[in-house]
Order: C-alpha cells, then sequence, then structure tokens
C-alpha cells in the first residue's frame, strides 16, 4: 500500500508554506497550534472525566435535572383564558 505522504511531497508542501506565511511568523503558527492541540485534549479529557462522574454517582440511569427558570413556558397574559370561545367577528373579513 502506498504511503500517504512521500518525503518528496512533504517538502513541497513545506515550502508552500513558508512562502505563504514567511519564516517570521512560522515559529507563532506552529506554537498556536501546539496550544490548539492541548486544548482539544484537554477537552476531550475532561468530557471523559465527567461521563465517569456521571455513571459512578448514578445521575445516568435516566432521571432528569430538576427544570430551571430558563426552562420554563413563557406565562399567558392574565386577559387571555383558554375558556373563552373565538370570536367569529374576528374572523369575517368584511
Amino acid at each position: 500500500m502506498e504511503e500517504f505522504l512521500r518525503p518528496q511531497e512533504l517538502l513541497i508542501i513545506l515550502l508552500i508554506v513558508l512562502v505563504l506565511f514567511g519564516g517570521a511568523k512560522l515559529p507563532e503558527l506552529a506554537r498556536n497550534l501546539g496550544r490548539a492541540q492541548r486544548e482539544l485534549r484537554a477537552g476531550f479529557r475532561e468530557g471523559s472525566e465527567e461521563e465517569d462522574a456521571k455513571k459512578a454517582s448514578g445521575s445516568g440511569s435516566g432521571t432528569r435535572p430538576a427544570p430551571s427558570a430558563d426552562d420554563a413556558p413563557p406565562a399567558k397574559p392574565a386577559s387571555v383564558s383558554d375558556d373563552t370561545p373565538p370570536d367569529p367577528a374576528a374572523d369575517d373579513p368584511a
């Protein structure tokens, strides 16, 4: 099976990157890539630790958390009630 990138292809890609970004920007670019990779790994690690903690505490057994005030449906105004019949005059396009 053929390799994904051969050394000649990698060299060409590196030369193109050098021309596009310049020599001064390459260390900064590599540093930012390293930081992003560390943050991504830390995020995955935190996510798996949270899942393990939920499984260990038993909260993953289908119980829901209590709803917060943000989850509540909006309240109806006092003047609107569900037991009043609709106004037939409002439907007339006269």
